[in-house]
Formats: structure tokens, C-alpha cells, sequence
């Protein structure tokens, strides 16, 4: 891919990082945006299970 970022490439990485925002947060999908609602406290049980998955490993992986 060269170093270029496409279109499809970014509307994915923003889809990805915001249903991991929206499953963090315990906030339903198509409510509201995640990100107007960052003051939440996020859910301890979901965010061990992201760091016991390493899902947060992959997904810098993906943004390199």
C-alpha cells in the first residue's frame, strides 16, 4: 500500500475504534455517538477482556 491512506482504510479504522469505544462504554451502537460520551466510566469487565485478547495490540498493528 506505500504509505498511502484511502478513504475505505479510514472509514474503517473510525468504525473500528468507535464500536471498541461504544462496547468499552457499555453504550448501545446506533444510540448516540461514542464520542460525546467520553465522560462515562467504562466497564472494568470489558476493558480486562480487550487487554486479556490483546485486541488493543491488533489494532495498533492495523494503524501501523
Amino acid at each position: 500500500m506505500n504509505g498511502s491512506i484511502f478513504n475505505k482504510d479510514l472509514k474503517f479504522m473510525n468504525g473500528l475504534l468507535t464500536s471498541l469505544i461504544c462496547f468499552v462504554l457499555g453504550l448501545d451502537f446506533g444510540t448516540s455517538h461514542p464520542f460525546e460520551q467520553l465522560h462515562q466510566k467504562p466497564v472494568r469487565e470489558r476493558q480486562k477482556l480487550l487487554r486479556e485478547q490483546h485486541v488493543i495490540e491488533e489494532v495498533f498493528k492495523v494503524l501501523k
